[in-house]
C-alpha cells in the first residue's frame, strides 16, 4: 500500500517564550511589593510625607501658642495704659482667655495636622490601588518584546510550512498526473 503523505512537511510547533530569557523581574517585585502592602499600612512615601506634616504641624502649633501669649500680653498692656493699673481679678480673667485661646489654637492647629495625614493616607492607599491595577502593564511591557519576537518566528514557520506543503501538492499533482498517463 502507498504512502500517500510520505515526504510532507511536518506542522510547526507553536514557539511560546525562548528557553533561557531571563527577564528582569525587578522593578516588577518593588512595585509588586509596594502594591502587596497590607491595607493602612503606609508605604515610604506615606510615612515621609506624614513625618514633614507632623513637623510643620508642631512648628504651627508653636507659632499659635506664641500668637496667644503675645496678645494676652498685649491686652494687659492696654489695661496698664489706662492708668488705674491693672488690678488683680483683670490679670486672672486675661490669664484664663489667654490659656483658653492657647487651647482652642492648639486644638484646631492638632485638627489640620490630622486631616491632613488622613489626606495623605487617602493618597497613599489609592497610589497602591492604583500601583496593583498598573502591575499587570508592567508585566506585559517586560514580556511584549520576547512574545513579538516569538510571533514574528511562528508567522514565519507557518509561512514556510504553507510553502512547503505547497510545493509538496504540487509534486504530488505532478506524480499523479505522471502515473495516470502510463
Amino acid at each position: 500500500m502507498q504512502d500517500y503523505y510520505a515526504g510532507m512537511p511536518k506542522y510547526p510547533d507553536y514557539q511560546g517564550l525562548p528557553p533561557g530569557v531571563n527577564i528582569d523581574q525587578s522593578p516588577y517585585s518593588l512595585a509588586k511589593n509596594e502594591a502587596a502592602a497590607p491595607a493602612g499600612q503606609d508605604s515610604i512615601w506615606a510615612r515621609l510625607a506624614k513625618q514633614q506634616n507632623n513637623f510643620q504641624g508642631q512648628q504651627a502649633n508653636q507659632n499659635v501658642r506664641k500668637q496667644a501669649a503675645s496678645a494676652g500680653a498685649d491686652s494687659l498692656a492696654q489695661l496698664a495704659m489706662r492708668g488705674n493699673g491693672v488690678s488683680s481679678g483683670a490679670v486672672e480673667r486675661n490669664a484664663n482667655n489667654t490659656a483658653r485661646n492657647v487651647l482652642n489654637m492648639s486644638q484646631n492647629q492638632a485638627f489640620q495636622t490630622e486631616n491632613a495625614n488622613l489626606g495623605i493616607g487617602r493618597a497613599a492607599e489609592q497610589n497602591r490601588l492604583d500601583a496593583i491595577g498598573g502591575l499587570a502593564g508592567i508585566q506585559n511591557q517586560t514580556l511584549n518584546p520576547y512574545f513579538k519576537q516569538q510571533e514574528l518566528k511562528n508567522q514565519y514557520d507557518m509561512n514556510k510550512y504553507n510553502t512547503q506543503g505547497q510545493i509538496w501538492g504540487a509534486g504530488k499533482q505532478a506524480e499523479n498526473i505522471e502515473n495516470s498517463a502510463k
